[in-house]
C-alpha cells in the first residue's frame, strides 16, 4: 500500500516515516503506532473537505472501509476519527442543548 501524503495515517507509520511526512503534526509514537493529535485529526478533516467538497466524509469513510479490509485496524479508527471531525465540522447548527461560544 502505498503511502502518499499526509492524507494515509496508518499502524505502518514508523518514528523516520513520521518525521518525514508528518513533520508537522504531533505524533506520539506508542508501541510503533502513530497516535495523532485532535488536532492533526481536525486538520486532515479541512484539508478533505477543501479537497472533495461535500463528499468529504464519503471519501474519508472509503478511506476507512480500504484500511479495514487491508487489516489496518489502527488506520481504519483514525479515518473514522476523521469523517466524524468532517462531520461536526459541516454541521451548520449546534446539536440541542450543546453550547456554543
Amino acid at each position: 500500500m502505498p503511502l502518499n501524503s499526509l492524507l494515509v495515517p496508518t499502524s505502518i507509520c514508523t518514528e523516520r516515516w513520521a518525521a518525514a511526512n508528518l513533520a508537522s503534526a504531533s505524533i506520539r509514537i506508542l508501541r510503533g503506532v502513530a497516535m495523532l493529535s485532535e488536532r492533526d485529526i481536525y486538520a486532515t478533516a479541512n484539508v478533505m473537505m477543501r479537497r472533495y467538497g461535500d463528499d468529504a466524509a464519503m471519501e474519508a469513510a472509503q478511506r476507512a472501509d480500504q484500511l479495514m479490509a487491508d487489516g489496518d485496524m489502527h488506520g481504519a479508527s483514525v479515518w473514522r476519527r476523521v469523517v466524524s471531525a468532517i462531520e461536526e465540522l459541516a454541521r451548520e447548527a449546534p446539536w440541542e442543548g450543546e453550547g456554543v461560544h
